[in-house]
Parts: structure tokens; C-alpha cells; sequence
């Protein structure tokens, strides 16, 4: 297929942004549940078009150079957090900020109505700590805060979006959002909202995902081998491989991809890497990336796959890096909320994000907040495919093309 042109990356970061993902040891323990269902993939739910696949990649490949910017350090985000997080400030956005969201989303109005009632119904279908995907959206709102007629049947309307009027400047207050935080994380994420000037409404998405691969990696098979950095140098890094295995598995350019399913195969994890150590920047300055994790169909292929283990965290101030994705106009706006109140505007978008990979399967989970203030803030043979060099990931899920978490792995082992 012909490749669409992707739109031009941000190519440096605000200094603001603050990244620390660091990998772990790789003897981490197994991140899987130890009982995984099968479960088919959901005939019934739509798939998502190619122009809404391709618009969801490049805000997502967007939001992960911001956050990286031009370090050749290991990252990962959460562009599902920040799209729900965003949809929730919607409600009560102005003109001029409701523009900047769809804009920094790349989707219109319409566009933007269908995306998080797609997200939403993702959200709905998985329930019980048993399921691969927890998540949950919620507004607190100060009780001093005086909302506009009519926002909170518009927060009604988007159930199941909870909604709660707390007192911010109580201790309580950020306990219960922390509490909540550590709950639809499995522990993983234990707080996010500190001491400070008290906001006047905090809109919160927090998810967890954990299953098994449908076809484990037998952990006699990994070993170290050596992993081959951007800056030219090698370090030994725990490996693990499978030979011979059918995957879905596609090439464009000097890029290959292959798609590791899940027990339940309405989710997979996507990776692509280069035939040379490519930084961040190399990779997604290329047409080929943003087709491989979004519009291009892979095709059953055996396959020697060669991945290593891995696991990080990363705490990230999106805000910068969302504006100059789109939001500078509904940030310099007078009136950037009205529905949520008067002189009230969005003075951070915080992101903490912890993403492990083994022989078992993966554990991903995140947390995103948007604090609005009172004050003005900021094929015959198998084909060799080895990710013994940086590469890019997406846990996907397939129907919707949602993107639960993006991420570069420069060195599975540490940061640079």
C-alpha cells in the first residue's frame, strides 16, 4: 500500500518535560495474572477506519517524541489516558479550547465525539479484576467550584465517567483521588496528586492492563545476548526467543514488524524495529513507522523472533508538549473552561506510566490528570527478526486501534 505522508513530529521538548523510565533488572518477577482466559476477537465491535487508525498513530508517535524529545532514552506514555483525560476537560471547554483539543487529537468535532464514545465502550466491556483491562475516568470538582447550567447533565451524559465534589483543600481530598489511582492500577501506581496550591477540578483516567501471551516464551530459551545501542555500543541484556513461530509480520522500507497476540486476542502488542540502531527520532521521522503500528495488515509468517525482557517507569508534565501539539490557542484563551467556571485554567497534565514485558506476558498501567486551577498556570523460511537494537511498541487494542500505551525501548536494561 502507498504510505501517507505522517505529520511532522515535535523535535524538541519543553524543558518542563520530565522523563524517567528506566528499566528494570531482568530477572523481574513474572508481570502476567498466573490464570489468563482466552477469549476471541469481538466480531461486534467496529473496527476502526484507516483514517482514524492513522490519526490515533501519529498522535501517539507525537506525544512520545515530546516526551522523549531528542534523548535516545527508553520512554513510554499513554496517548489513551491523555485522549480520556481531555475528552472529560471537554465538557466544560470553551470554544477556542474545545478547537485546541481536536486539533491536538487530530480529529474534529465529530471526530473527536466518536473517539471517546469508542473509548468509552472499551472501557465499559471489560470488568472484575480477572479482565485484561481495568480502567476509570472521574471529575473532581472543588465544592466552591460554581458550574455552568448545564455541565453536569453533559457529565451525566457520559457516564460511565464518575463524578464527585470533593474539598480540595482537605488532605482527604488528595487521598481519595490516590486511593482511586492505586485501586484501578493493581498497586502499580500509588499517587500522582501532591501537596500544593489546590486545584479546582482534577479530571483523572487510570488503567491497568496484565495478561499472558497466547504462546509463552519458554525462559530456558532466554539468555544474555548482546543488545546494540543508538550511540554504536553493545551491552548484554537479557533475551528471549521463540524459532520458527507463526506471527503476523510485515516490512516496508528498512522497518519489519511483527504482532505478539494475547490470550485475549482482542489486544496485542505491536513492535517495530530498523535494520540498524535508529534513535526515536530517525524511526518516526519515517512514513513506514506510523503504517506499521496503525494501517498496514500484517500477514502470518514464520518467523525467529529475538525480544528481551523489560520494565520501567516513567513521570512525565505533558502540558508543553501538548501545546505545542495543538493546545497553545485553548491555553491563551480568556475564558478556557466557562462550563467548569469562571477564571479557571488548565495548569498541568501529569502522566506516570510502568510497562514490564516477559517471558509470561505484560503488565502495563497509567495514570493521567488534568488539574484546572483558579490561577493562571502551565515467508518458506522463517525471516530472522531481532530486537536487539531500539525499537518502538504499542498495546493495541485491534478493533478500535486504540493506543493503551507507545513506547521506545533504547536500552532494555537502564537508561542511557
Amino acid at each position: 500500500m502507498t504510505a501517507r505522508p505522517a505529520k511532522l513530529l515535535p523535535s524538541a521538548v519543553v524543558a518542563a518535560a520530565y522523563v524517567a523510565f528506566a528499566a528494570a533488572a531482568a530477572s523481574a518477577a513474572p508481570v502476567a495474572p498466573a490464570r489468563c482466559a482466552p477469549h476471541a476477537e469481538d466480531a461486534s465491535m467496529a473496527r476502526a477506519g484507516q483514517q482514524v487508525l492513522r490519526s490515533r498513530v501519529h498522535f501517539a508517535l507525537s506525544l512520545l517524541a515530546g516526551a522523549s524529545g531528542d534523548r535516545p532514552v527508553n520512554a513510554a506514555v499513554s496517548p489513551f489516558g491523555v485522549s480520556r483525560v481531555l475528552a472529560a476537560l471537554d465538557l466544560g471547554a470553551g470554544d477556542a479550547m474545545k478547537s485546541s483539543i481536536a486539533a491536538t487529537l487530530q480529529l474534529d468535532g465529530p471526530g473527536l465525539a466518536d473517539m471517546s464514545a469508542a473509548e468509552r465502550t472499551l472501557a465499559a466491556t471489560f470488568s472484575g479484576d480477572d479482565a485484561p483491562l481495568t480502567s476509570t475516568d472521574a471529575l473532581f470538582a472543588d465544592r466552591s467550584l460554581n458550574l455552568a447550567s448545564g455541565v453536569e447533565r453533559k457529565i451525566a451524559a457520559a457516564a460511565p465517567l464518575l463524578f464527585e465534589r470533593l474539598d480540595f483543600a482537605s488532605p482527604q481530598a488528595r487521598a481519595r483521588i490516590n486511593g482511586l489511582i492505586a485501586k484501578k492500577t493493581r498497586g502499580r501506581i500509588t499517587s500522582i496528586l501532591g501537596p500544593g496550591l489546590p486545584p479546582a477540578l482534577v479530571a483523572v483516567n487510570a488503567f491497568s492492563f496484565k495478561d499472558c501471551w497466547q504462546v509463552k516464551f519458554n525462559s530456558a530459551n532466554t539468555r544474555p545476548q548482546p543488545f546494540h545501542r543508538f550511540d554504536g555500543t553493545s551491552v548484554e541484556r537479557a533475551m528471549m526467543r521463540r524459532d520458527d513461530v507463526r506471527l503476523a509480520y510485515a516490512s516496508q522500507g528498512h522497518l519489519q514488524a511483527v504482532e505478539l497476540p494475547y490470550a485475549d486476542a482482542r489486544f496485542a502488542l505491536r513492535l517495530v524495529t530498523s535494520d540498524t540502531p535508529s534513535s526515536l527520532k530517525d524511526l518516526a521521522q519515517s512514513t513506514d513507522l506510523a503504517e506499521l503500528l496503525g494501517a498496514t495488515e500484517l500477514s502470518p509468517t514464520s518467523v525467529d523472533l529475538t525480544l528481551p525482557k523489560f520494565t520501567g517507569t516513567g513521570d512525565y508534565d505533558l502540558l508543553n508538549t501538548l501545546a505545542d501539539m495543538g493546545l497553545k490557542p485553548g491555553l491563551a484563551a480568556s475564558a478556557q473552561f466557562p462550563g467548569f467556571g469562571d477564571g479557571v485554567k488548565l495548569s498541568a497534565i501529569r502522566q506516570k506510566t510502568f510497562v514490564a514485558v516477559d517471558e509470561t506476558g505484560t503488565e502495563a498501567a497509567a495514570v493521567t490528570i488534568g488539574v484546572v486551577t483558579a490561577t493562571a498556570a502551565r515467508p518458506a523460511q522463517p525471516i530472522a527478526v531481532s530486537f536487539d537494537k531500539p525499537f518502538v511498541y504499542a498495546l493495541e487494542h485491534r478493533a478500535t486501534g486504540t493506543i493503551l500505551m507507545i513506547g521506545y525501548v533504547a536500552d532494555p536494561g537502564g537508561k542511557i
